[in-house]
């Protein structure tokens, strides 16, 4: 860091080398500009160009994470790299040095950047070579952005997800109240509830909650919200009417809604008059707002916020803009004059000749060729303007007919069911044919497969192998008796090595006169393989359990030949551990072939399965030198088989008694599940059956249609909202007209409503 506080940085600034490649390209626009959004701790950006009087954003850059200003002007340099390398660039075009902020609420006071955070952003600007031109407050802009796509303004939740906090911002009707940061925990709705307190208010909150920033974790979070007892809390702050409907915003939501409001902003201070697409492109009401063209004179260096109409609290869309009204044409004024001047002069003719009444007193005068000529023109005249009044008639009738009769609506009403679960002791008889509801018996039928495969794996097991040490001892008889020792006495030395003697041996008394007296020469064998038996002449050693005194053994030469190594072989262990290897992966095969049995009205019975060992077979036992064992496993697998539909009538009696009233009972959304009791001797089983359904609201769709029928869509919105039962609903309305046209279809039978559980 230098003396005057400003950092210094080895950056290899690739927004630079990478933009260089653009001038060599094709038909691109004139320009692009920099979309930079700085979160709390994450980095967004966008490259949005200005083409054909609309905004459009061209390419992403990547998140990256920031904590301090070091690593925030490499998190933006890498970030903005990043976009412009998904630049589809065809054309020479000028590199994008213009930048557009979008910042946290916390960062701006009033409609001014708080002077510490400024300066931040003149460094930056100053590092990467950018030019500010200006800067939006990005819940602000994603309010808006939420605005101009639905066609009103947003009443929600809005729930910013960070690494450490989340940011809790209450819209109602476009206005924001918010952010309160709170400290982030494992669960996202107690931390929700705790920043909904804060506001202290004493009114329901919106039942919509609006996810940013979820990430890869978005479904996970939002089914913490969904799940949470909203309408069980008890405390007055998180008062909601209904359960709130939660959805996640795309992870790239604000970056665009940032780079769409700057973008508007920075073509109007170019002087261009943007076309907005109309609501009808993007399925939602189209809100009628008068755009003018704004001119503002461009000014160099970092431009304030209020000079591009960065406004903190005020919606962009909702200037007061001072614009010179044009005055009319004066050719069109002529021609339609010249109109109506042609259309009165018609119709007087009309009425006049209709009103004619011929004098007889003329009838001298009047010329008969004249009049020949006179009255069939006369004639044509009357029948094309009554033809063209007909038209017109028939042409206003047909639009009128088309507005009542042609729009078409499609709802969907997502249900909160009521579960219901009851548990049933069902037989399942191979010998019945019919279901028996008194005595609760099921028709099934057991099917059998059989399946074989071989599996190997290495061995772990070990195994010691070698010789043992052989050599020859002298027996020494200190006693006045002969002995006679049997072949595998066994010997040992003091360091506790056993030998026994490979054969008999007869050793003479000492005072015999047998030559030599009192000893005798036998070979002996180590008891064990290894190295550890090749003993050195002279060793000393005890014979069985006898004295020393009386029978001692000794070798006048060394014993050789005992040697050792440890080789690879079969344990017992791998053994098992192989079986049940493979007799797992043939159940699960056995039973994709039960299933594969079945037909559609079948369903298995997962409880019943049974699986048999016919035949295993292994290459190796217990033991034996090997690096690889492999078994042969042969396994039979029976299961019982039952029909769907049988099993319904078996026991929809008893559902029918507990179904709460205001209900409906769906067969198509009950589930079973089996836990198998016994097996009889007559080859029936008893199990024991749980079941649970779900019971959908009773709802009289007729009346809804006619409630919905001719309502504006706010207003039919409101209604569906306040269904009971209903979770959430959607809407498709065909063709969705502009303003206050926009109406669900007037007829009722045009409205298609769709049931969905939850």
């Amino acid at each position: 860091m230098l003396a005057d506080g400003e950092y210094t940085f080895n950056l290899p600034m690739e927004v630079k080398t990478i933009l260089e490649k653009i001038r060599q390209k094709e038909n691109q626009p004139s320009e692009y500009y920099f979309a930079l959004e700085i979160g709390r701790e994450f980095i967004k950006s966008a490259v949005f160009s200005i083409e054909e009087n609309q905004v459009e954003v061209v390419s992403l850059g990547d998140r990256e994470r920031w904590e301090n200003e070091e690593e925030l002007i490499e998190a933006v340099d890498a970030s903005l790299s990043s976009a412009a390398e998904k630049l589809p660039v065809k054309g020479e075009v000028k590199e994008p040095d213009k930048v557009v902020f979008g910042l946290p609420s916390a960062w701006v006071e009033g409609d001014k950047i708080v002077a510490n955070k400024l300066k931040l952003l003149k460094n930056l600007s100053e590092k990467l070579d950018l030019k500010p031109a200006g800067f939006v407050v990005i819940t602000e802009a994603i309010v808006y952005h939420l605005k101009t796509t639905e066609g009103i303004p947003l009443t929600a939740i809005l729930v910013n997800l960070g690494l450490k906090k989340i940011g809790v911002s209450l819209v109602k009707i476009g206005k924001i109240l918010g952010p309160k940061l709170i400290d982030k925990s494992d669960n996202l709705a107690d931390d929700l509830v705790e920043g909904l307190s804060r506001f202290k208010i004493q009114e329901p909150l919106p039942a919509r909650i609006l996810l940013c920033n979820s990430g890869d974790q978005s479904e996970e979070v939002r089914q913490q919200l969904v799940s949470y007892p909203w309408l069980e809390e008890k405390k007055e702050a998180v008062e909601f009417l209904h359960l709130p409907k939660v959805e996640v915003l795309p992870v790239y939501f604000d970056i665009e809604a940032i780079a769409l409001a700057g973008g508007k902003e920075v073509a109007k201070a170019a002087g261009l008059v943007l076309e907005e697409k109309p609501a009808e492109e993007k399925g939602v009401v189209k809100k009628e707002v008068e755009e003018k063209p704004v001119v503002i004179e461009e000014k160099p260096g970092f431009v304030a916020a209020e000079e591009l109409g960065f406004v903190k609290g005020k919606d962009v869309a909702e200037k007061e803009v001072s614009v010179k009204p044009e005055l009319p044409r004066p050719e069109v004024a002529v021609e339609k004059a010249v109109e109506k001047g042609a259309v009165l002069t018609k119709m007087t003719l009309f009425a006049k000749l209709c009103s004619f009444r011929p004098s007889f007193s003329w009838l001298g005068k009047i010329n008969l060729t004249f009049l020949r000529e006179l009255i069939p023109n006369l004639l044509r005249m009357r029948l094309t303007l009554v033809l063209v009044i007909g038209l017109f008639l028939i042409f206003i009738g047909s639009l009128f007919a088309a507005y009542w009769y042609l729009p078409q609506a499609e709802v969907t009403l997502y249900l909160e069911p009521e579960m219901l679960a009851k548990d049933f002791t069902i037989k399942l008889d191979p010998n019945a044919s019919t279901p028996d509801k008194e005595n609760f018996v099921l028709p099934a039928r057991q099917i059998e497969v059989e399946v074989e495969n071989k599996k190997s794996r290495v061995t772990t097991g070990s195994k010691e192998i070698g010789d043992p040490a052989k050599g020859e001892v002298t027996v020494y008889n200190g006693t006045s008796n002969e002995k006679t020792f049997k072949a595998e006495t066994k010997i040992t030395s003091l360091a506790g090595l056993e030998f026994t003697f490979d054969d008999e041996v007869k050793v003479a008394s000492q005072s015999s006169a047998a030559e030599p007296p009192g000893k005798a020469v036998v070979k002996v064998t180590a008891t064990k393989i290894g190295t550890e038996g090749n003993l050195t002449a002279g060793t000393e050693f005890t014979i069985a359990n006898y004295a020393k005194s009386d029978y001692v053994a000794k070798n006048d030469s060394a014993f050789s030949g005992g040697t050792s190594r440890q080789i690879q072989a079969v344990s017992e262990e791998d053994q098992k551990t192989l079986l049940a290897d493979l007799e797992t992966s043939l159940e699960k095969e056995a039973r994709e072939k039960l299933v594969a049995q079945l037909s559609l009205e079948q369903k298995l019975i997962e409880e019943s399965i049974a699986n048999q060992v016919v035949n295993k077979d292994y290459d190796h036992q217990i033991g034996d030198e090997t690096e690889n064992l492999e078994l042969t496993l042969k396994l039979k697998s029976s299961a019982l088989v039952y029909t769907e539909q049988e099993l319904r009538d078996l026991v929809e009696d008893k559902i029918l008694e507990s179904i709460t009233e205001g209900f409906n009972y769906q067969p198509e959304e009950t589930e079973f599940s089996f836990d198998l009791e016994k097996v009889n001797e007559d080859g029936s089983v008893t199990v024991k059956s749980h079941l649970e359904a779900k019971l959908t609201p009773q709802l009289d769709l007729e009346q809804i249609k006619k409630n919905l029928a001719g309502k504006y869509i706010v207003i039919g919105r409101a209604y569906l909202n306040n269904l009971p039962k209903v979770t959430g609903f959607e809407e498709k309305i065909i063709p969705r007209l502009p303003g206050r046209f926009g109406t669900f279809p007037r007829v009722a039978k045009k409205i298609e409503i769709k049931l969905k559980i939850q």
